[in-house]
């Protein structure tokens, strides 16, 4: 899946503090889809819904499109402790 920038908001929090994390999340998606589009090949059709919402890709699409470089099952490497951080 790839996405926008997004953030909770505690509430009630202050107009300025709004505006500012939302350029810091604009700036954030600017940046992210200009490294996206030099490495990924990807229709305009999905850029426009990347621009409204969640784009769910299959996984022969993301290898496909520069995204990942193979589909392989998940394999923690030898030795490694796995951290569930909620």
């Amino acid at each position: 899946m790839l996405h926008r920038t997004s953030a909770p908001a505690p509430v009630p929090i202050p107009a300025d503090i709004m505006r500012l994390r939302a350029d810091n999340a604009e700036n954030d998606d600017v940046n992210s889809e200009a490294i996206w589009r030099k490495y990924i090949t990807m229709s305009e059709d999905k850029w426009t819904i990347l621009s409204k919402t969640d784009l769910v890709i299959r996984a022969e699409e993301a290898k496909t499109m520069g995204l990942v470089n193979e589909i392989a099952d998940f394999k923690l490497p030898e030795a490694t402790q796995l951290f569930n951080i909620s």
